[in-house]
């Protein structure tokens, strides 16, 4: 695939001699094939003249391009197949490790027999209203199936004046709205009415606004009956407003101080947050900034340019941080210590063949493939600092429309994906230790490129074919036989001429 370079196996790869593009989207393949494990296919029985080709993961099996949640490859340039005479080394074994010989062998070469088809989805994705819940009694949740504009809503039952009720929280992904209900006397009502106009798509792939009257309920638990009465002068429990939080005992030098609260703030003061550093066996405040989050109104994060083996203590006053609901926190009060830079190693790139004047960026892998840091590519070289220690792999990626991520393909715009490159090579990094490493991205072929260790469709191994094994066997020992009945007979009509030869 183009994002990966995973080998794809089981797509078709279908010929066109009409070329125009519509025949793809129209028209099944006029002549087809199937790739192996390894993505690799062969197009037989074609005629000569000039083709498109095209790769399809067919869903509906019908030989042609009509549904955009299939996969798809093209090439812009025009094939005209042709042959031309070629010889090849062929091996003859004895057994299965002693070479007998080596033969030159003509044969006929087809070409082009280097295509190179890098299969994407589309960015198309159908969009609609999945489900919609009411886990709490101040919470409303819809659910939407892709990334999605955000939809607009008005409350039916009952009628609210303006737009101050709710508190909107959004995905990452932005395919689930969050909406905390502020008012409480809107939320201690068992059903609420809701219409919801929202982006959903029709069965010709186009989208429009749709418009839904949603009821929202609340199951509510019976009250248990209290198995004895509290004495008067009991109090009852305080409930703090519940902190997470990233901080861990040794802290990461490039992490900032992430808070998550349960329940949407109204009020941070941030005159009660202290950051103060340890010198001299003495903690002295230090400055920070902290930040809402733009998505999400339960996040903040503190940022501080931490210095390598610095300790640290944080400390949130109680009743600094106030919900839409009433809830303060209790005291935070955390010691953390920055990892120093011996424990980090450091990994730096020269890189050539990038083409001429194009933004890239490389991405670091772990194990799995997934990437976990990314740094722009200026001047051919890329720099990754403070790198814990373990193995890392490395891709590239050019950024074309210079978005900072890479970007799928579009058939219909014909616009090919965004170019990826992997470096063949698996990264040792060691603990305060400079990596400097060359990368040729046309070092090798490009389908050649991804190792394989985290190749995670790996080619399959041939069968072994046990009947033509058992008669290659049986022919050996044959011809083996033969050879050594040849050569006694030889030894003994020699006797015999010495053995006249003696008598005479």
């Amino acid at each position: 695939t183009a994002d990966n370079l995973e080998p794809v196996s089981g797509t078709y790869v279908g010929i066109h001699s009409n070329l125009n593009d519509t025949a793809f989207t129209h028209v099944p393949f006029e002549r087809i094939s199937r790739t192996d494990s390894r993505g690799n296919f062969t197009v037989r029985g074609m005629a000569p003249g000039s083709y498109k080709i095209y790769a399809l993961n067919d869903l509906n099996r019908d030989y042609k391009y009509d549904n955009p949640q299939e996969a798809v490859a093209f090439l812009d340039s025009i094939i005209i197949p042709s042959t031309m005479p070629a010889t090849r080394q062929d091996t003859i074994f004895k057994d299965s490790v002693t070479i007998d010989t080596i033969k030159t062998v003509a044969y006929t070469r087809f070409l082009p027999d280097k295509l190179l088809l890098r299969s994407f989805l589309s960015d198309f994705q159908r969009q609609y209203l999945q489900k919609h819940e009411r886990p709490e009694e101040n919470k409303m949740v819809l659910y939407f199936a892709a990334p999605t504009a955000p939809p607009s809503f008005e409350l039916l039952q009952p009628v609210v004046e303006d737009d101050h009720w709710y508190v909107a929280e959004k995905s990452a992904k932005n395919d689930t709205l969050t909406l905390w209900i502020t008012d409480s006397l809107l939320y201690k009502r068992d059903s609420l009415l809701m219409r919801v106009d929202y982006t959903r798509t029709d069965s010709l792939n186009k989208n429009f606004i749709d418009t839904d009257t949603l009821k929202f309920n609340i199951r509510r638990a019976r009250p248990k009956s209290e198995k004895r009465k509290k004495k008067e002068d009991e109090e009852e429990p305080i409930r703090f407003l519940n902190i997470q939080h990233n901080i861990q005992s040794t802290f990461e030098i490039y992490n900032p101080i992430r808070f998550e609260f349960e329940q949407p703030v109204i009020q941070f003061d941030s005159s009660r947050v202290h950051l103060s550093q340890e010198v001299d066996s003495v903690f002295s405040p230090i400055s920070f900034q902290l930040n809402s989050d733009s998505l999400n109104p339960r996040k903040y994060i503190l940022r501080h340019k931490w210095a390598p083996g610095g300790k640290y203590k944080l400390t949130v006053d109680s009743a600094s941080v106030f919900s839409h609901y009433g809830l303060w926190n209790n005291t935070l009060d955390e010691t953390f210590s920055i990892k120093t830079l011996e424990q980090y190693g450091n990994l730096f790139f020269l890189i050539s063949g990038l083409p001429e004047g194009k933004t890239a960026y490389v991405e670091l892998l772990d194990k799995s493939d997934k990437p976990f840091r990314k740094v722009r590519v200026k001047n051919n070289e890329a720099h990754f600092w403070d790198l814990n220690p373990g193995q890392v792999y490395a891709r590239l990626f050019i950024d074309d429309n210079e978005d900072g991520i890479w970007t799928t393909g579009s058939f219909e715009k014909k616009r090919h994906p965004e170019p990826v490159y992997y470096n063949p090579k698996m990264y040792e990094i060691r603990a305060y230790t400079d990596h400097e490493e060359s990368w040729n991205l046309l070092e090798k072929e490009v389908a050649e490129q991804k190792p394989l260790e985290i190749t995670k469709n790996k080619p399959k191994e041939k069968k072994r074919n046990q009947n033509v094994e058992r008669q290659q066997q049986q022919q050996q020992q044959q011809q083996q036989q033969q050879q050594r009945g040849a050569s006694s007979g030889t030894n003994s009509s020699t006797s015999s001429m010495r053995q006249q030869s003696l008598n005479r």
